[in-house]
């Protein structure tokens, strides 16, 4: 076999590899690496302070500052099932989360109200998302789309934020 004629297999060998690990990716979304982190401050200095990270593979961390009755801080770590990695995936998409403005807030903003952030890293694509004083925005589209990603974060997780 003449040297070109190798050259140009190898490269046909690669293009290939390329297409079926890209159908792959495409085929299974659990293969596309998922980083995000959430955290809420409920009630400014006198709540609490959240704050969740998962891994790609699907490893939690959590910690949970109480400012006020009780005062005090918990750190935990646990593994999210597959399942509910996909749920994360689905509700990103679903909900359309990397179009989400980066800052949901009212007009008028009070001290003290509940801060809610999503940030989300999936394949490529990177969002921060904001929302302060879900109350406040309560019946608008966007506000609905981002708390059913942040729901579908906590959803079966031991412990969950309240405001």
């Amino acid at each position: 076999m003449t040297r070109g004629v190798g050259v140009a297999l190898a490269a046909l060998a690669c293009l290939a590899a390329a297409d079926v690990t890209r159908a792959g990716a495409e085929d299974a979304p659990s293969a596309i690496p998922l980083f995000l982190k959430a955290s809420i401050s409920t009630a400014g200095p006198y709540g609490e302070g959240w704050y969740l990270t998962l891994a790609p593979d699907g490893e939690v961390s959590l910690q949970v500052f109480y400012s006020n009755n009780p005062s005090g801080s918990l750190l935990a770590r646990f593994n999210l099932s597959q399942e509910r990695v996909l749920a994360i995936r689905k509700a990103c998409d679903t909900q359309e989360f990397f179009e989400l403005p980066s800052e949901l807030t009212p007009l008028q903003r009070q001290f003290h109200r509940p801060n809610l952030g999503l940030e989300i890293h999936l394949g490529g694509r990177h969002h921060r998302v904001s929302l302060y004083d879900p109350a406040a925005l309560e019946g608008r589209t966007t506000t609905a789309r981002f708390l059913t990603v942040w729901k579908s974060v906590f959803e079966g997780l031991p412990l969950k934020p309240s405001w």
